[in-house]
């Protein structure tokens, strides 16, 4: 009378194959509803490729990795999940510290470079200036003088080099001692 009571395993092993595609697909399908959901599928994902075939090209993006560290749970993670983002950080962190050398370099260049571009300016303009106080009309030369004193750094090694090749008695000494 027992066996009234038994159902064949087929019938459950039927039931069995037939729902549990079904139900990893639905749990898939809720998980992807929310970023730590998928989050949490692409770190799986990721992960069991990279373990097959480790190689850097496999590994997250940089912002797949910052998503993958904030929207999962570490302790969560299994050994292969912790190996393939233990590998992503160096990596990540390696190009983050170079690419972070480069831009400091790149920065230090430009302001070295704007710099010395602002210094030959200030020479130039020193220079022209010398020129038209040596050239001027001595009523001129409180405005000259006046604009010279912004670049006296440049002006005042040339004034005294001009000054001490030019002729005595003449308007350009005159001009040069006035202004030095």
């Amino acid at each position: 009378s027992s066996s009234a009571f038994t159902l064949p395993t087929s019938y459950f092993q039927l039931t069995h194959d037939y729902l549990v595609p079904s139900l990893r697909d639905w749990l898939t399908r809720k998980q992807r509803e929310t970023r730590r959901g998928r989050a949490e599928l692409r770190l799986e994902e990721r992960a069991a490729l990279w373990s097959n075939k480790p190689e850097n090209r496999y590994l997250p993006a940089w912002w797949e990795y910052l998503s993958m560290v904030g929207l999962t749970s570490k302790k969560n993670w299994t050994e292969p999940q912790r190996q393939f983002m233990r590998k992503a950080r160096r990596v990540h962190g390696t190009r983050a510290m170079l690419t972070l050398t480069l831009l400091v370099i790149a920065v230090f260049a430009l302001v070295a470079f704007r710099n010395n571009a602002l210094e030959q300016q200030n020479a130039t303009r020193a220079l022209g200036l010398v020129d038209a106080l040596i050239k001027a009309e001595t009523t001129q030369l409180p405005g000259l003088v006046t604009q010279l004193s912004a670049f006296a750094k440049w002006s005042e090694p040339l004034l005294v080099e001009r000054l001490a090749r030019a002729p005595d008695d003449s308007p350009e000494k005159l001009h040069l001692s006035l202004a030095l």
